[in-house]
């Protein structure tokens, strides 16, 4: 009786229960079931010959789970079931899934592990756990039926966050980059923009797993006249300098009510920086001495 969970983390958790007292030989012992499903008939552990409080460090991330302990004295049994728990997130280590946002709602905390937040970005920000402005788009770039994310530039906002789950860069900083497609559209519609005004979209990586966050981690930064592609651009940004188990933000900042122009990002991805490097002291052309302006060479690097 009483069976409860408690301390509930990435690989585990924390179980108690009474158990009951048998008056005699022979003695009452208590196994510990975890089952993936609600009807308690797939097994994923079980510990028997356990005392009223054991901690279970064996699960997976993020992941939902049947608990039942079952209280036996040889001759017959009882069972009694707990109920269910999620285990917490844990860092996905890189390079990581492709995240197509197929499963965001428009409100955290999907997709898993993701979230929201608001607040202004500065040296040391302050995060208010929330709903943020970012939205479901049924199609990314208002089209179609790719799902993505978007976000409405449009009146005061300080700080729209949505963050990523935490991913494991490793020990050694500069193997990874960061991939995502982005595009700029009217409002709702499909038109190509030339220019955010004085709104601004950052993405910014928080160095410790998602504890802080500071300006002075802005990777990218989209504001004011540029080139914005309508229908959808793959931006790759160089994760130089990280390592360790980081979390990446899109915040949006607006400021004004002239432009009303959605922001929309999808396909975000980790993945391994390419390793292959030009030595520039030997690039060579073979066969060629002089050359005419204007003429086409091929040059080769050893």
């Amino acid at each position: 009786t009483g069976l409860a969970v408690s301390s509930i983390t990435s690989s585990g958790a924390n179980f108690t229960w009474t158990s009951p007292t048998g008056g005699g030989a022979p003695a009452i012992t208590s196994t510990l079931n975890i089952y993936s499903n609600s009807t308690y008939t797939t097994l994923v552990t079980s510990v028997p010959s356990v005392s009223s409080v054991y901690t279970l460090s064996t699960l997976s991330p993020s992941t939902t789970y049947w608990y039942q302990v079952v209280n036996s004295n040889g001759a017959c049994s009882s069972s009694t079931n707990g109920g269910s728990f999620t285990t917490a997130c844990g860092p996905e280590a890189a390079p990581t899934s492709l995240q197509t946002f197929a499963t965001f709602t428009g409100s955290a905390p999907n997709p898993i592990c993701w979230s929201e937040a608001t607040g202004a970005v500065a040296t040391t920000s302050t995060l208010t756990t929330a709903n943020s402005e970012w939205l479901n788009s049924t199609g990314f770039a208002n089209t179609g039926s790719n799902v993505g994310v978007k976000t409405n530039l449009y009146g005061t906002n300080p700080g729209e966050w949505l963050i990523s789950n935490q991913i494991n860069l490793g020990a050694t900083a500069g193997l990874y980059r960061l991939s995502y497609k982005m595009a700029v559209t009217s409002y709702n519609g499909t038109v190509a923009q030339t220019t955010l005004g004085s709104h601004i979209v950052r993405v910014i990586v928080s160095t410790d797993g998602g504890t802080t966050w500071s300006s002075t981690n802005v990777i990218k930064t989209y504001t004011g006249v540029a080139t914005y592609s309508n229908t959808g651009v793959t931006e790759i940004i160089n994760l130089t300098g990280y390592s360790g188990i980081v979390k990446i933000a899109f915040v949006a900042t607006t400021s004004s009510t002239s432009l009303d122009i959605d922001f929309h990002i999808d396909d975000f991805i980790v993945e391994a920086a390419p390793t292959d490097a030009v030595d520039y002291a030997n690039i060579q052309s073979p066969g060629v001495s002089t050359t005419t302006s204007g003429t086409a060479v091929d040059i080769f690097g050893q």
